[in-house]
């Protein structure tokens, strides 16, 4: 368990740092692969790097929580701690996703609406 409450909020860093890279394009391997987030790839960077800022807060947050959960804890309290970190996670993961979803579709709707307000004046 405390492999996992450390290895995910790595692995989610070094995924939304590759997807917001310059040259990043939409893939079928690693990112948030949502229909809308996936639309082009400026809005694809734009959104891995709105998750990107939100995941570094949750990675010092869980990963520091997880080694001190180690350092302090023995036994069965360790196991439930890390298990309750491991959950926990999860629940600011989601919330990440909706936010770098929700700058993708106001994204995509910016790019929508600029050529209507072009053509109506």
């Amino acid at each position: 368990m405390f492999i996992l409450a450390i290895t995910m909020p790595v692995a989610a860093v070094l995924t939304y740092y590759a997807q917001s890279r310059p040259n990043a394009k939409p893939n079928h391997w690693a990112g948030i692969r949502i229909r809308v987030v996936a639309s082009s790839p400026e809005v694809w960077r734009a959104a891995h790097r709105a998750a990107l800022r939100w995941e570094k807060f949750i990675l010092i947050g869980f990963c520091g929580a997880a080694v001190v959960c180690l350092l302090v804890l023995r036994s069965w309290h360790l196991v439930l701690a890390e298990s309750i970190l491991f959950g926990g996670y999860l629940i600011p993961l989601g919330f990440n996703v909706r936010h770098a979803c929700k700058v993708a579709k106001d994204m995509v709707d910016a790019q929508q609406d600029g050529p209507l307000r072009s053509a109506q004046q």
